[in-house]
């Protein structure tokens, strides 16, 4: 931990040998060679050689114009290359040094996995910076500085401290990527109405209660993430038209907005909320995975048979008390889980028509008869009729010992009870 605090403060020093405290003027910012030639020539005979490491490791990476000073985090599980500064043994960062803020060229910046508390208000001198990733560190705000990059595209904030974003991140003009995962944000600025390339947001597992207007008026947006937070209602969504995937799951959302006009969308991930119905969703002609387990949902939309690529289909844990018939046009679908709803029997003869369905969940359910037309089902892997099915009705045995012997073959297994 002494070491730690040790390169802190010789870091801090070796800011104040570089150029001198800057100007919002960039024509005054001396060369990189002319920083290298003051930070060697000032550098203290007495110094740590990972400070020295770290100098060298800075004015290398700087001429390329990425500058990459990580940590390695051990996570139980988790593999991956090893952090910049690990491999050469430097104890994570403290703060940003100093040289690189004179660094007027630098193109992207990743300080992930360090100790940073503060970014210095000159991070906004480096104009050209088209790629910031501060994320996994110990960041409580962020400067109104940093807005002013406008040639920024990608920018990591997550797993910091954050409390507010600055209202005027509207000045990231060219920003496609927002990533403020893991914080502790309440709201969301409405600033972000002028970020109109973003194209990904992800908010995943703030305080987050409600989304406002400016974030539904961005037009390119493809990928949405506003998982884990405390939504009771989210804005229209009219303008997502190149949506592809939407996270939503682990709310407290009570409805959905009419989802018509998402036309790309190909994912919808709102499991965990208290859903009374699905929305409107006519027109999705894309989408290939629904997972909405865990709601208060009644019925099934009939607008799914008219979604020709639907793969995945979760309803788990809801209040749906009947499969519809319809099902049985989507060709498409793998996946089927109706386990934990008040369903019963009969189950519709069309399910067997979904030559690619290869899991059929009816665990938790009251399901008793099973149709002979599901013997048709050669591609199922995993099958659970539930504690209710009733093997004295000859045709419910034929299929279940059916469905068992193909789901052997195919690697996997029926359940009951």
């Amino acid at each position: 931990m002494g070491c730690v605090a040790s390169i802190g403060v010789a870091r801090l020093a070796t800011a104040n040998v570089g150029p001198e405290p800057m100007s919002p003027t960039v024509s005054i910012v001396p060369t990189e060679t002319q920083q290298r030639k003051q930070t060697l020539k000032h550098t203290p005979s007495g110094e740590s050689e990972p400070l020295k490491v770290l100098q060298v490791m800075i004015l290398e990476m700087g001429r390329t114009g990425k500058i990459e000073l990580t940590s390695t985090v051990v996570r139980e599980g988790a593999g991956g290359e090893p952090g910049t500064l690990t491999k050469q043994q430097i104890p994570r960062l403290q703060q940003v040094p100093g040289i690189i803020l004179g660094m007027v060229h630098l193109r992207e910046l990743c300080l992930r996995c360090n100790q940073i508390q503060e970014i210095p208000r000159e991070i906004g001198q480096l104009e050209a910076l088209q790629v910031l990733d501060i994320s996994e560190n110990q960041l409580i705000e962020l400067p109104s500085e940093l807005t002013t990059l406008s040639n920024l595209r990608v920018l990591e904030v997550g797993e910091n401290y954050l409390k507010t974003l600055p209202e005027s991140i509207g000045g990231l003009v060219k920003l496609e990527s927002l990533r403020a995962n893991r914080n502790k944000l309440k709201e969301f600025p409405d600033g972000i109405r002028s970020c109109r390339k973003l194209k990904l947001i992800n908010l995943y597992n703030n305080g987050i209660t409600t989304l406002n207007e400016g974030i539904a008026e961005l037009s390119e947006l493809e990928e949405v993430t506003v998982s884990n937070n405390v939504l009771v209602s989210l804005p229209s969504m009219s303008n997502w038209r190149k949506i592809k995937r939407l996270y939503l799951q682990v709310n407290k959302l009570q409805a959905l907005p009419p989802l018509d006009d998402l036309k790309e969308l190909e994912l919808l991930q709102a499991h965990q909320n208290v859903l009374r119905e699905l929305p409107s969703m006519t027109n999705l002609l894309r989408i290939a995975k629904i997972d909405v387990n865990n709601n208060q949902i009644r019925e099934i939309p009939a607008s799914i048979q008219y979604m020709p690529l639907l793969t995945h289909l979760n309803v788990r844990k809801n209040r749906v008390s009947s499969i519809p018939a319809f099902l049985g046009v989507c060709r498409n679908m793998e996946i089927l889980d109706f386990g934990n709803n008040p369903l019963a029997s009969p189950i519709p003869s069309g399910i067997g028509m979904l030559t690619n369905l290869k899991t059929l969940l009816l665990d938790g359910t009251v399901v008793n008869t099973l149709p002979i037309d599901l013997m048709a089902l050669q591609n199922v892997i995993r099958v659970h009729v539930g504690n209710c099915i009733q093997m004295d009705d000859q045709e419910t045995a034929e299929v279940v010992l059916e469905l068992r012997a193909r789901c052997k073959v195919n690697g996997g297994w029926l359940k009951s009870g």
